[in-house]
C-alpha cells in the first residue's frame, strides 16, 4: 500500500499539469475538455493480492488505520473495499478522492492556491480582451511568472499586432511603451496566440545573414570555397545555382553534409528565419528543397511557415516512424532547458497528413512520452538514405556558374 507522501507527490503532479485548465471565474471554476476530465480524481493506494493480504494482514491493517487518521486530519475522502481475510470481512482503503482543483491545491500547500487564483484572474481578463481566441489555457500557464506589468504589456502588444500585422516596421519602431526586441523574443509565441495570427509582419532591425555550405564535388575540387554567407536584401548570389538545397536547423549537421552534385546546405534559424530563406531567389528556384529539423513542435511550425512563405519544401525524418525509432534518445526539455508542454490542438494548413500526425502527438497535453528528439541524435547515414529517396529521380547536371 502506498504511503501518504507518495500520494501527495502524485496530487502535486496532477495540480501542476492541470491548474491552468480551469475556467475564468475566481472561486467558481468552469470545467470543460481536459479540465473536466482532470477532476474529480481518484489516487490509487495500491491493492494487495489475496495471498499478500493474508500473509501480512497485521501490516495492512496498520497502514489502513494510518490512512484513516491521515484522511481525517486533512479532510480528504477515502474509498474502501470489503475484503475477506481469514474468514472475516475487513474494510480496506483503496483510493484517495479529491473532488476539485481547489481541494487538491489546499492539500499540497505551497503557493498553489495563490497561483491558481491569479491564473483565473488572468484567464478572465484574456477571455474579455481576446474573445474567441483558442489556446488561452496555455497562455495562462505561460504567464504564471510574469509580472503584472509584463502581462499588461503582452495584452497591449497582442491587440496592437492584431490591427497592425502588416506594419512592415522593425521591432525598434513598434510604438508601444516598454516594448523591445529582447522582450518580444521571449514573448512572441504568446503574442501570436493572443493576436490570432501566424506572423507579426515585422522586418529585422539588422540585415539577416544566412550561412551555407557548398556541397558540389566539382566546385570543391576546382578550389571553390566551401563556406559562404549572404545578407538578405543585398545583391549576392552563390557560386553556382543549386539544384538541391538542404535546410538544416542543426548548424553542425549543415557543415558536415557529404558532397552532393549541385547541392547547398543552408543553416536554418527556426521560425524567425523562414521569411528570409524564402526571399532568396536561388532557394526559390532550386528543383529540390528539403527541410530537416529537430523532431519537435517548433521544427514542425517552422516547416509550416516555410511553406506558408511560398517555398515548396519536402521534409525528411520528421514523421511518427522516425519519432518512434529514436524516442528513447529524446528529451522533455527545450533548447533553453525549460520543460516542454503540450498546447491546444490545431491544424497547421501547410503540413502533410503524416507531419500533422506527429505534430498532434507532440502537442497533445496528455502525451507522456518525449516531446523532442534533437536532430543530431539521428545518424547522418539515415539522413543520406532519406535524401537519396527524395532525389531518386533526379537528373545530374553540371554546376551553372553565376
Amino acid at each position: 500500500m502506498r504511503e501518504p507522501n507518495e500520494i501527495l507527490e502524485a496530487v502535486r503532479d496532477r495540480v501542476r499539469d492541470t491548474w491552468h485548465l480551469e475556467g475564468p471565474s475566481v472561486g467558481t471554476p468552469q470545467k470543460s475538455g481536459a479540465a473536466a476530465s482532470a477532476w474529480p480524481c481518484s489516487f490509487d493506494l495500491g491493492s494487495p493480492s489475496q495471498s499478500e493480504l493474508e500473509e501480512n494482514f497485521d501490516e495492512f491493517r496498520r497502514q489502513a488505520l494510518e490512512w484513516h487518521r491521515w484522511s481525517a486530519a486533512h479532510g480528504v475522502e477515502l474509498t474502501t473495499s470489503l475484503r475477506r481475510v481469514h474468514g472475516n470481512i475487513e474494510s480496506l482503503p483503496t483510493h484517495v478522492v479529491l473532488p476539485d482543483l481547489d481541494s487538491a491545491a489546499t492539500l499540497v500547500g505551497g503557493d498553489w492556491m495563490h497561483r491558481i487564483l491569479r491564473g483565473r484572474e488572468h484567464a478572465a481578463l484574456l477571455r474579455t480582451r481576446f474573445p474567441g481566441v483558442a489556446g488561452l489555457a496555455e497562455v495562462v500557464r505561460a504567464v504564471d511568472r510574469h509580472t503584472e506589468t509584463d502581462f499588461d504589456l503582452l495584452c497591449t502588444t497582442a491587440r496592437w499586432f492584431r490591427q497592425e500585422r502588416h506594419s512592415g516596421l522593425s521591432p525598434r519602431q513598434v510604438p508601444l511603451d516598454g516594448f523591445s526586441e529582447k522582450w518580444l523574443k521571449a514573448n512572441e509565441p504568446l503574442v501570436l496566440a493572443l493576436a490570432g495570427i501566424d506572423a507579426l509582419g515585422l522586418v529585422s532591425s539588422t540585415p539577416q545573414r544566412i550561412h551555407f555550405s557548398y556541397l558540389d564535388p566539382d566546385h570543391l575540387s576546382e578550389g571553390g570555397r566551401r563556406y559562404d554567407c549572404v545578407t538578405v536584401g543585398d545583391v549576392a548570389a552563390p557560386a553556382y545555382r543549386p539544384d538541391f538545397v538542404l535546410i538544416s536547423e542543426d548548424k553542425q549537421t549543415a557543415v558536415q553534409i557529404p558532397t552532393l552534385s549541385l547541392a547547398i546546405a543552408v543553416e536554418g534559424s527556426g521560425l524567425a528565419g523562414a521569411a528570409a530563406l524564402a526571399s532568396l531567389e536561388w532557394i526559390q528556384h532550386a528543383r529540390h528543397v528539403v527541410y530537416w529539423g529537430d523532431v519537435d513542435v517548433h521544427s514542425l511550425l517552422t516547416l509550416n511557415r516555410l511553406r506558408a512563405e511560398g517555398l515548396s519544401v519536402h521534409s525528411i525524418l520528421m514523421d511518427l516512424p522516425t519519432f518512434d525509432r529514436y524516442e528513447r534518445y529524446g528529451t522533455m526539455l527545450d533548447g533553453t532547458g525549460e520543460a516542454l508542454r503540450g498546447s491546444a490542438a490545431r491544424q497547421l494548413p501547410h503540413l502533410t497528413a503524416t507531419e500533422q500526425q506527429l505534430f498532434d502527438r507532440l502537442a497533445d497535453p496528455g502525451w507522456t512520452g518525449m516531446r523532442r528528439i534533437e536532430q543530431e541524435r539521428i545518424p547522418m547515414d539515415r539522413a543520406a538514405e532519406a535524401i537519396a529517396k527524395v532525389l531518386a529521380a533526379r537528373a545530374v547536371r553540371t554546376p551553372a556558374k553565376v
